[in-house]
């Protein structure tokens, strides 16, 4: 965890001499954590400081998603919610742990009524996320939201399409020239 943190101290602009002097992040244990994975996204806003990041705890196949690693997540979850120095209100974090399979018991926590399926902790101050999911799950998600990009990009701009847009705009904002083509097209 105190890589995350030199990671996110990093990326939020301060500099080596406070990275280098970066104290240890402990869990609610007082335990050192190690994570798998940090990634991070600049998010397109006007400031250019928001940031969203995403801390990965892989299993190995044969290690199902269980009540212990669903808990091990949140302490990651938790050390830096309860760390000053990661607050920080532009910034979200995700944290997840993934497997090839839940146990029964983790994978109730994981079908929460009202939540999406997966999530399994939630914090508003600061924006923490904390999900479990299988392989199958993030591929499934993953073929499900390239499904309806790629039906958006079918679209076929064109002249008949344009101007049937420009039907449903007010007329006070058309040309004489669009007008005419409208009504040109609504004869046909």
């Amino acid at each position: 965890m105190t890589s995350v943190l030199k990671a996110h101290l990093q990326l939020l602009g301060k500099d080596r001499n406070e990275l280098a002097q970066t104290e240890p992040v402990f869990d609610a244990d007082g335990k050192a954590r190690i994570v798998d994975l940090m990634l991070s996204q600049r998010l397109p806003t006007s400031t250019d400081e928001e940031r969203k990041h995403l801390v990965i705890e892989l299993k190995r196949p044969s290690q199902p998603i269980n009540e212990d690693v669903i808990n091990q997540i949140k302490k990651y979850a938790k050390a830096v919610a309860l760390d000053d120095r990661f607050k920080n209100s532009s910034v979200e974090w995700d944290f997840l742990a993934v497997s090839n399979s839940f146990t029964r018991d983790a994978e109730l926590e994981a079908k929460q009524t009202g939540k999406p399926r997966g999530l399994v902790l939630e914090i508003d101050e600061p924006k923490i996320r904390v999900w479990a999911k299988t392989w199958g799950q993030i591929i499934d998600e993953s073929q499900g939201r390239l499904t309806f990009f790629k039906r958006g990009l079918e679209y076929e701009a064109n002249d008949v399409h344009a101007l049937e847009y420009l039907k449903g705009i007010s007329d006070e904002y058309l040309s004489d020239e669009v007008r005419q083509k409208i009504s040109e097209m609504a004869a046909q």
